[in-house]
């Protein structure tokens, strides 16, 4: 028995304990707490851990396997006290401030992380396979949807400078995936599509290009303004001073070519002109609010009348919507 409990002691209480902070203008943990074991395990503590202006405080990692030198820290089979369903493993060179995380559970969710947080900026790479959505909902800047569910496949690219975003790429497949923000003017349910995209903030505002091929899923958002083709309700500014025009409705006659009917408000337009256009927002979300009252109705519809019921979206207006019914 004395032998046993010998043996107990020395595997689990420290033999070293260090206290460290790392501050860099981007990434800094501070109150960072390891006891290192016999049995080569480790418990690393963080009082507090920020990454590009987010926050989390009191993290406890154990760490199966540990190793650590001038060069780098190297943490293998880890687990975190918050999230023991995705064990990883990561590692952390001094010198450069090279991080590489790859975590990983069940259904074949897994997640590879490459980030460097230099002292003039930050860059983090990420490839994604079957990865749980609703893990982002921690990490996303504040006013975006929070995503609820869902899975990603595919790779993110995102780079800044302390604690702002400067530029973000990414190819991702979504696969089942819902979002919502607190208005609930932006939302998705069972969204399957495969986006592309390629943002670069100017100041206060972002350059977006990309693409989205919708493969199935709802989608409810409300619209920004944009720069293209004009839509019905929205209205015209033209570069010059002085133009007003509204626009009363579009057709597509050939494909590429879009035909603008529009209504000068104010001013004259000219053959040529260019023009910008911004949609008018109080029509707008009068228009989007109906849109989930339809859904309602549709469900409506369908326990009255039975499933076989088709509603069909007729029209949606300021005042008011119109949907037909397939009864057949």
């Amino acid at each position: 028995m004395q032998c046993h409990s010998a043996l107990v002691i020395s595997v689990h209480v420290p033999v070293r304990s260090i206290s460290v902070d790392v501050s860099t203008p981007s990434f800094a943990a501070r109150g960072i707490g390891l006891s290192l074991s016999l049995d080569g395990t480790a418990e690393l503590r963080v009082a507090e851990l920020s990454v590009a202006g987010r926050h989390w405080r009191r993290l406890r990692v154990h760490c199966a396997h540990f190793e650590m030198s001038t060069v780098q820290l190297v943490c293998q089979r880890a687990q975190l006290d918050t999230a023991r369903d995705l064990p990883f493993d990561f590692s952390y060179a001094f010198a450069s401030r090279h991080l590489e995380l790859d975590l990983s559970a069940r259904h074949g969710e897994r997640w590879r992380l490459a980030g460097d947080f230099g002292a003039t900026g930050w860059q983090v790479q990420a490839r994604l396979q079957h990865a749980q959505v609703k893990r982002l909902a921690g990490l996303l800047p504040d006013g975006l949807p929070l995503p609820t569910q869902g899975g990603l496949d595919g790779t993110l690219a995102v780079r800044g400078n302390g604690a702002v975003v400067q530029r973000a790429q990414g190819r991702l497949q979504a696969d089942g995936l819902a979002f919502s923000d607190a208005s609930g003017l932006h939302a998705a349910d069972k969204l399957a599509a495969t986006v592309q995209f390629d943002a670069i903030r100017h100041g206060r505002r972002w350059d977006w290009r990309g693409s989205f091929d919708w493969a199935g899923g709802e989608v409810f958002w409300q619209v920004v303004e944009v720069t293209g083709v004009c839509t019905a309700g929205s209205v015209a500014l033209s570069l010059l001073r002085g133009l007003r025009v509204a626009v009363l409705d579009t057709k597509r006659p050939i494909e590429g070519f879009t035909l603008h009917k529009v209504k000068v408000v104010h001013g004259s337009l000219k053959t040529g002109a260019r023009v910008h256009c911004a949609v008018d927002r109080e029509k707008r979300l009068a228009t989007m609010r109906n849109h989930p009252a339809t859904h309602l109705l549709h469900a409506a519809l369908r326990d009255l009348l039975g499933s076989h019921v088709k509603p069909v979206i007729g029209l949606f207006d300021i005042a008011y919507f119109r949907i037909d019914i397939d009864r057949a």
